[in-house]
């Protein structure tokens, strides 16, 4: 929505995995970051300022349980020139073209509730329902901020048609029950525009 091609994740910090994980097994977890739509990884980097130097901390953060801090004192150092530059160039391929997403799901709020507390639980999965996934559709989320763009208007039956080119509109029914109304409820002016997006031809479901 915003024309920026860089979508970046904090890569691979794997609960008690420190010094078991391999690059191997990072590759893997961004191969499907990549495909995910990601284009640029993030990773942690060992400290290594006189304080923790001192300390005797400088071998990991994270209390010693989580991939994993690079840095000239891990084992996997030497081979992360390597990898990086594969990451970036796959990421500098992503970044090329426009990307385009079958369906926009609208979300009142990103933080509330949190992804842990949605019904059905952990995963931190914003929507429980796989089924489009499984049928092979995409989908991004939407929130007021981003239907206040200039571009999110309908053309030719579709959202946003200069960028991603929603199919359709999905109004999410599977949060929690809200506790919060003013964090859950959608905005009068939001109801407006969705129902504006409708009479212009996009599909809308519930």
């Amino acid at each position: 929505m915003t024309g920026n091609s860089w979508y970046s994740t904090e890569c691979c910090a794997a609960l008690n995995m420190n010094y078991a994980e391999t690059l191997q097994d990072v590759t893997i977890r961004m191969h499907k970051s990549f495909v995910g739509g990601i284009t640029n990884w993030c990773i942690t980097c060992m400290p290594t300022g006189t304080a923790q130097l001192q300390s005797g901390r400088d071998i990991t953060t994270f209390h010693r349980r989580i991939f994993e801090c690079m840095g000239p004192r891990n084992p996997i150092w030497g081979d992360a020139r390597t990898y990086n530059d594969y990451f970036a160039r796959i990421g500098q391929v992503l970044t090329q073209g426009e990307a385009k997403t079958d369906v926009a799901v609208y979300m009142q709020n990103y933080l509330y509730p949190l992804p842990q507390m949605v019904k059905g639980g952990a995963g931190f999965r914003m929507w429980r329902d796989t089924g489009l996934q499984e049928a092979g559709y995409t989908r991004d989320y939407l929130d007021p901020s981003l239907l206040n763009l200039p571009n999110a208007t309908v053309t030719g039956k579709r959202l946003a048609v200069e960028g991603p080119g929603y199919q359709a509109l999905i109004i999410d029914s599977e949060q929690e029950p809200a506790t919060d109304p003013v964090k859950t409820s959608m905005p009068a002016e939001v109801a407006r525009k969705i129902l504006g997006y409708a009479r212009a031809g996009l599909p809308s479901s519930l």
